[in-house]
């Protein structure tokens, strides 16, 4: 299995703290987990601030670039969990579950990743 870690969100402007980190899994042959997005993890005095966006994006846009054709993701669904801030970046349920949590996948392409 290959596992590529991201580079941490950028500092908060000004600042030399890193906001958070992703960490992605890819290589799988596991057709539920073609590029999965692993862990997101946001400080929570940087959220809202778009360190999560970028963080997500990075990762799509190195998985169009090896080639990739979707991304997935995992989480609970409760109230205030992470599932809106998903959607907003384009990951749609897939109708399955993993382990009690939802599957959600982005199609990813050159042009949108």
């Amino acid at each position: 299995m290959e596992r590529r870690t991201s580079r941490p969100a950028p500092p908060a402007r000004g600042g030399s703290e890193a906001a958070g980190q992703s960490q992605a899994i890819g290589g799988r042959h596991d057709a539920l987990f073609h590029r999965y997005l692993w862990r997101l993890n946001i400080g929570a005095g940087y959220q809202g601030k778009g360190y999560g966006r970028f963080a997500v994006e990075a990762v799509c846009q190195e998985a169009a670039r090896r080639g990739k054709r979707r991304l997935t993701v995992c989480y609970h669904p409760y109230q205030h969990g992470p599932e809106g801030f998903y959607r907003r970046l384009g990951f749609r349920p897939t109708g399955e579950y993993h382990q009690d949590e939802v599957m959600a996948e982005r199609i990813l392409s050159p042009d949108r990743a």
